[in-house]
């Protein structure tokens, strides 16, 4: 079975919301925006750690691609992980 991951809008980044898709057994994946100044550097320099030491033991998901448009090559490069339990 196909995992299907939802994209959701501010609205559902409140965490009730976030506590009823974990409850039932969802997954999400929400956007973090430098507004949010304390997470945003605390995931930034998480994420700054984790790629100096090629994650280490740290389980990740990598994903990449490459477009080609409008004159130019963009290349994205996505990595997931689950939250550390030490994470503030």
């Amino acid at each position: 079975m196909a995992e299907t991951l939802s994209p959701v809008d501010a609205a559902g980044c409140q965490r009730n919301i976030a506590d009823k898709i974990v409850a039932g057994g969802g997954d999400y994946v929400l956007a973090l925006k430098g507004n949010q100044e304390i997470l945003h550097r605390d995931v930034t320099d998480l994420f700054a750690k984790l790629l100096e030491e090629d994650f280490g033991d740290t389980p990740v998901s990598r994903h990449e691609e490459s477009e080609r448009g409008h004159g130019r090559t963009e290349e994205r490069h996505y990595y997931q992980i689950s939250v550390p339990a030490d994470f503030p």
